[in-house]
């Protein structure tokens, strides 16, 4: 599983949740509003022991209301946070269920703003290394003692 699987799989749930474009790129001048835009804020990898490592994928999900930079209907925009929270909480992607932590919102500009954190613990396949097929060992006593 990687950031851009996770990125597909929440991207899919925001548009179930909005019945909205979703925009991964942004692009102002084509964008149909309303709409959301998916930004990738600092995605981290450490190593957690071994071949085994923690990976964590922060989003910032905006949701754009109209073309202006004022908030026309703020009680829409409080209530879309509450459908987020429900549906971020825990994402499908492939076959693994990963859970979103530190969902956090903050209105700025007429834009809503949806924070959300997925981590992960990933194993790095390794090239297989040719193990030794076959060795001969000869064993005998150095000077009969």
């Amino acid at each position: 599983m990687v950031d851009s699987d996770v990125l597909t799989a929440v991207s899919k749930a925001v548009h179930t949740a909005l019945n909205v474009p979703i925009y991964l790129e942004f692009k102002e001048n084509n964008m149909t509003f309303p709409c959301a835009y998916i930004k990738v804020i600092e995605p981290s990898m450490s190593r957690h022991v071994g071949d085994l490592y923690n990976t964590s994928l922060d989003l910032d999900i905006m949701y754009y209301a109209n073309n202006l930079d004022v908030v026309t209907d703020t009680r829409k925009l409080i209530d879309i946070p509450s459908v987020l929270y429900l549906l971020l909480e825990f994402v499908q992607v492939r076959e693994r269920t990963i859970m979103g932590t530190g969902m956090k919102y903050k209105i700025s500009d007429g834009v809503l703003h949806f924070f959300v954190t997925y981590e992960n613990i990933l194993r790095r396949v390794a090239k297989p290394v040719e193990r030794m097929k076959h060795m001969e060992l000869t064993e005998r006593v150095k000077d009969g003692r």
